[in-house]
């Protein structure tokens, strides 16, 4: 099997994916990967962000809640889960001496 020219920044052909491996390096944050998670994290407890907010915001299920009823509960909590990533956004940026 013939391969198209890889993108100037992909040095390994090998790769299945071979954009993803560049994809922090471009992002120009200082952290990527689980540490920005954990800042992520950080900066919402530091906003006094609710737990379950953070759980939807982040990912995770809620311990002992089935599927169906944390989908309802973020379709009903929507208004708020878009001002809480507003609040940590603007926090991170601030951190990282951006300008929205």
């Amino acid at each position: 099997m013939v391969r198209k020219k890889p993108h100037p920044e992909v040095t390994e052909a090998d790769l299945v994916f071979p954009g993803a491996r560049q994809a922090g390096h471009r992002s120009g944050l200082p952290i990527a990967g689980n540490a920005l998670r954990h800042t992520f994290r950080s900066v919402a407890v530091t906003l006094k962000i609710s737990e379950m907010l953070l759980h939807f915001l982040m990912g995770h299920a809620l311990e002992g809640v089935s599927a169906k009823y944390t989908a309802e509960l973020m379709v009903a909590n929507s208004a708020a889960l878009r001002k809480a990533q507003e609040q940590i956004s603007r926090e991170m940026f601030k951190l990282l001496g951006l300008k929205l």
